[in-house]
């Protein structure tokens, strides 16, 4: 991992350093023993990955509560620890099945969209495209996880594109903003914001000259 990470680093120092974790990037709790150790710092995030499917005799025999508290604590202890350790950490991977028909789904969405809400996580969704040309040797296999429908002309489901939208405010404050660079977006332990004030360091909370994160060329950054 740090091998690779440097050798992005090396090719392109301006660009956002990426790690994944182990288990089809369910885990991250390896970094507790052995944490990575690179020459370059406020551009690196870890990434994780949280579906039903994960954890599915829980959801379909608990509570879904009390399965989501447990499940939740499973995958702060595996991934989301790493936040208070000052990482950055992105879900890089979540989503259901749009057709509504999986009660594992229905039961996961929003205890792992709750989570990333009060994280104020950054996501990606799985998945914008609604079909496939050729995949697992079909013609034009249905994604059923996907945001577009079959044809890729509309919404497949819009109560679950509404939900997704909820995600997309910014719901903590911070600032990351360097002295030499005031206004230019920084990768810091909370997260990437653009603000319009200079700070020294990053800070939690209440930053009233940040903005959610947009991104912008500025001379001399990125």
């Amino acid at each position: 991992m740090q091998r690779g990470a440097e050798a992005v680093h090396a090719a392109n120092p301006r660009v956002l350093v990426i790690l994944s974790g182990l288990q089809f990037d369910n885990d991250l709790a390896f970094l507790n023993s052995r944490p990575v150790n690179l020459s370059f710092t406020r551009k690196v995030a870890f990434e994780v990955h949280w579906y039903s499917f994960s954890n599915s005799p829980e959801w379909s025999s608990s509570n879904a509560n009390q399965a989501c508290a447990r499940i939740t604590a499973g995958i702060t202890r595996r991934a989301f620890y790493l936040l208070d350790k000052g990482w950055p950490v992105i879900l890089s991977e979540f989503g259901v099945d749009n057709r509504g028909v999986n009660t594992n789904d229905n039961r996961y969405y929003g205890c792992a969209a709750a989570a990333a809400a009060d994280l104020d996580l950054d996501w990606a969704l799985w998945a914008l495209q609604g079909s496939y040309y050729l995949r697992e040797g079909v013609l034009g296999l249905d994604e059923v996880y996907g945001v577009l429908d079959w044809a890729w002309r509309r919404p497949r489901n819009a109560t679950a594109l509404r939900r997704v939208q909820a995600l997309r405010r910014w719901r903590r404050r911070t600032t990351c903003c360097s002295t030499r660079c005031p206004g230019c977006a920084w990768w810091c332990a909370a997260g990437c914001r653009r603000c319009t004030s200079p700070s020294t360091r990053c800070r939690w909370p209440g930053a009233t000259a940040c903005s959610a994160w947009t991104w912008a060329r500025t001379a001399g950054a990125w």
